[in-house]
This record gives structure tokens, C-alpha cells and sequence, in this order.
């Protein structure tokens, strides 16, 4: 098995959007996180499901200009949009939080290093993995820009 190749870009569009969060929650998951790069952001916030915010300005108080979106309301909950840096521009994820932890493979153990002078050195060991409860409960949107 060879690792994955990517096929040609197409936009990012809502209605991608909402067949992945439907196709995650049809087997049987919540996903109330979308992760995205700031390309796919960017596009993301000039969707029609983004949650309005208001604000309230009163008197001499200065207002505050929201120019983004960070939460996106759809007929499959509420999600949460989170922009990540190290995400691929081509690909959005949609998690269920509830469906994923991290587990130990070795126990946190501390081992102390060689004395220097007064300090005295050491480090922590451990060995752990990311554990996906129902990899059906989260979807994925590949080859978009």
C-alpha cells in the first residue's frame, strides 16, 4: 500500500461541508470541531451557517469589528471552526472530540541525568498513541482550496 496522492483542487464549498458533518454523524458520530487551515478558513467564514454575533455598543465604548467565523450552525449541531497552522491547505477535518484520546504505551517515568554542580538533571519518559474510538464518527473534505 502506497501512501495517499492528491487529486485536483476544487474549491472549498458549503455543500462539501455539509455532506462530510452528514456522513460523520450518520455513523453515529457529533462532530463539533472543524479543523481547517487559513486558506480553507478564509473561505469558510463567508459561509451562509456561520453563527451572526452581535455586540452592543454603548456611549464612548470602542466596538469590536468580527471579520471571522468560529462557530457554524447546521442541520448536524453546532461546530466549532479552530484554525490549525501544521493542516494541509487541501484537506478540512470534522472531529467528534468524544471519539478521540490519547493513550499510554509506557507510563510517565521520571529518570534523573548526571549532576552538573548544584543543578540536578533529569527527564521525563513516556510512550503514547492517539486512540480513534469509531474513525466513522469523524469526516474528512480532501482537495480543496
Amino acid at each position: 500500500m502506497g501512501s495517499p496522492t492528491d487529486g485536483s483542487t476544487t474549491a472549498f464549498i458549503e455543500a462539501d461541508l455539509k455532506t462530510a458533518l452528514s456522513l460523520a454523524w450518520a455513523d453515529g458520530g457529533d462532530p463539533s470541531v472543524i479543523m481547517m487551515s487559513a486558506v480553507n478558513k478564509k473561505a469558510f467564514s463567508g459561509f451562509t451557517g456561520v453563527a451572526t454575533r452581535f455586540n452592543d455598543v454603548k456611549g464612548a465604548t470602542s466596538a469590536n469589528i468580527i471579520g471571522s467565523a468560529d462557530v457554524y450552525v447546521s442541520d448536524f449541531g453546532v461546530h466549532k471552526a479552530v484554525l490549525n497552522r501544521y493542516m494541509r491547505t487541501r484537506t478540512v477535518l470534522c472531529l467528534d472530540p468524544d471519539f478521540i484520546s490519547f493513550g499510554f504505551l509506557r507510563a510517565i517515568k521520571y529518570e534523573e541525568r548526571a549532576k552538573t554542580g548544584d543543578a540536578t538533571r533529569g527527564e521525563l519518559l513516556a510512550e503514547g498513541c492517539l486512540i480513534v474510538g469509531n474513525p466513522d464518527a469523524h469526516s474528512k473534505i480532501q482537495d480543496c482550496t
